[in-house]
């Protein structure tokens, strides 16, 4: 556009007044392309969450669980071989996922028992409210476990962390996978359903999917209950598993289950025309537990902070961005969620509060990624109580005649939560032993006094920040 049109010289050339006129509108309509463009060009997020879902306990990873559609996804979109969560059990790692920020810094210490004080702060900023400020449509089905679900006290529930639409559970479903009978839409309790809970939830999210007008951008988490315990799993799927125990089979089932939904949602996607542009992310928690699940050789399983309760299988596609399959092994975690997504959508991360997750969309593009800082993990009540990840790194961290605190979290546990200290460091190479079974520790003093410097500054910044639920709320 000439910012320095002159009317008194043009009053005597209409057409050079109408040129541009016609140029200006011209160049009005051509923003107004490029910005509906840039809209429509913007990937729907969806992400699925599971409960307990270990390293080897999907068919890609070597389960005995029938997983044609994670397998398929393996096969054709991205593997991550070194995924990691953002705690060894639920509530942490959901926290640490939805804002880019280490779950001891948000003050999400354990999992979250019902009417505890210990909850999502409203001075958090969630990856919803980014999405929802940027005009998503936004909503969650499945397990919450980061608050209430209906509204009590003061403490909040999802539509006050930037989902419109909610059909979640406080926490596991309830009494099992079928018929679970403890979903609230929307604030309302709904009653029994009629199903099993991974069906359920996906069954309400293709019902929103329904009401979004063309080109509407929208982002689904959806955090699914299997295969946590209590289990239950479809008859005519646990008899596919003759050779295997009855726990087992129902577990085996159980998993399978989890990818049929999954199959069913993004054949809907596929139907609708959205698959292409829809960024979709598949992770769990935290690792395994229970006959039939299994941590893929790692060591240990949930409520440890070795690989095994924290290293989980993780696929990712978006065929518009990523029409090739590949395979990443650069550690990359749950916490990186948040700004990875938010760089894919184009909307700014918040920067106002320290971010513990970086975004690895280069990765999937083709770009750089170095990490700033390194992974680092606190869970105040177990040992090992604190871990690190620096490329091919681990460090782990454990306290002598440690005994473990309790299970879920309660006010009088933020003393040790401040307190906690260490005094015996254990040091593995993944990429020669992922098992960790050689502790190194003694073979490389240096790296070892590097790390755990690195990962006792990372924790002291944390838990500095982090709330102290003994007084706050």
């Amino acid at each position: 556009m000439n910012m320095n049109f002159d009317p008194i010289a043009a009053k005597g050339c209409p057409h050079r007044f109408s040129a541009l006129r016609q140029s200006s509108a011209a160049l009005l309509a051509f923003l107004f392309f490029l910005g509906a463009a840039q809209a429509a060009e913007r990937p729907n997020i969806v992400i699925f969450l599971a409960d307990d879902l270990g390293y080897g306990s999907v068919g890609y990873q070597g389960g005995k669980s029938k997983t044609p559609t994670l397998d398929t996804l393996a096969k054709e979109a991205v593997r991550f071989t070194d995924f990691y969560t953002g705690s060894c059990n639920c509530s942490p790692s959901r926290a640490s996922l939805l804002t880019g920020r280490s779950a001891t810094r948000v003050g999400i210490y354990n999992w979250r028992p019902g009417r505890s004080p210990m909850a999502l702060r409203g001075s958090e900023v969630t990856l919803a409210e980014l999405l929802r400020g940027a005009g998503y449509r936004t909503g969650v089905f499945g397990k919450w476990h980061l608050g209430e679900v209906m509204p009590h006290e003061s403490v909040l529930t999802p539509a006050d962390h930037g989902f419109e639409h909610s059909f979640v559970t406080d926490l596991n479903a309830a009494p099992s996978h079928r018929n679970p009978a403890n979903f609230i839409r929307n604030g309302a309790a709904v009653g029994e359903c009629q199903g099993y809970s991974c069906q359920l939830v996906v069954d309400e999210a293709l019902r929103v999917l329904e009401t979004l007008k063309p080109g509407e951008s929208f982002f689904h988490y959806i955090p699914l209950h299997e295969p946590h315990v209590p289990l239950a799993s479809p008859e005519e799927l646990v008899k596919g598993y003759p050779g295997a125990t009855k726990e087992e089979a129902v577990y085996y089932a159980n998993v399978e289950n989890i990818d049929r939904a999954i199959g069913r949602y993004l054949a809907a996607l596929k139907t609708r025309g959205l698959s292409g542009n829809t960024l979709v992310l598949f992770a769990s928690d935290n690792g395994p537990t229970g006959p039939g699940s299994s941590s893929g050789g790692l060591r240990g399983q949930k409520e440890t902070l070795y690989d095994g309760g924290i290293k989980v299988p993780a696929l990712l596609a978006w065929p518009s961005r990523i029409p090739k399959p590949c395979t990443i092994s650069e550690p990359v975690a749950l916490v990186d969620v948040m700004p990875t997504i938010c760089e894919a959508a184009g909307v700014a991360a918040p920067a106002d509060r320290v971010l513990d997750g970086m975004s690895f969309l280069p990765l999937l593009t083709g770009g750089k990624f170095t990490r700033a800082k390194p992974l680092f993990w606190f869970y105040f009540n177990r040992d090992p109580g604190a871990a690190l990840r620096s490329g091919d790194w681990n460090l782990v961290a454990r306290t002598t005649g440690f005994q473990p605190a309790g299970h879920n979290f309660t006010p009088e546990m933020m003393e040790l939560v401040r307190s906690r200290t260490f005094d015996t460091f254990e040091l593995f190479n993944l990429k020669a032993d992922p098992g960790q079974r050689n502790d190194l520790a003694t073979q490389h003093p240096e790296k070892l006094a590097e790390l755990k410097k690195q990962l006792l500054d990372s924790l002291d910044s944390a838990r500095a920040e982090g709330p102290d639920w003994r007084v706050a709320r």
